[in-house]
């Protein structure tokens, strides 16, 4: 059973409060293929006041890709059928303005192929809070649309 790592606890209110707050939600993809990782990524993005959807496959992804707009991908190394790596360069050349981060299982602080298949940065699992502010400040995305369904 995986360590349990304490999470900041807010109502509703101040969760909406703090999507309201926020000026530069981001559309952000989490492809993780553990239910309770990619929960808990969504959940902690979410209560910054990013919009967020999610995939357990590669395949999954690009299907979410190819309907929804998104501002930053992150992919988890291990995947079921195409892995993350395939997945961030496959993404790297249809969309080459989305950034892609790689995460990465927990003793390795960065994968060797990350920046040749065109992630921009890796996370290690499990990601603390302030890791991902953190990176999401470096990234200084900008909000290229809502999270709506692509024409």
């Amino acid at each position: 059973m995986p360590k349990l790592v304490p999470q900041e606890r807010i109502t509703l209110a101040e969760a909406a409060r703090r999507v309201a707050l926020t000026k530069r939600a981001c559309g952000i993809l989490v492809v993780e293929s553990d239910p309770d990782q990619q929960a808990r990524a969504a959940r902690m993005l979410t209560l910054e006041g990013h919009r967020v959807v999610g995939s357990g496959s590669g395949e999954g992804a690009l299907a979410l890709l190819s309907q929804w707009t998104v501002d930053l991908v992150l992919v988890s190394e291990r995947l079921p059928g195409m892995d993350g790596i395939e997945l961030a360069q496959e993404i790297a050349e249809l969309m080459p303005e989305v950034p892609v981060v790689l995460v990465v299982e927990a003793g390795a602080k960065e994968h060797p192929a990350a920046s040749l298949v065109g992630a921009v940065a890796c996370l290690t699992k499990p990601f603390r809070l302030e890791a991902v502010r953190e990176l999401l400040r470096s990234l200084d995305l900008e909000p290229r649309a809502s999270v709506v369904p692509a024409e």
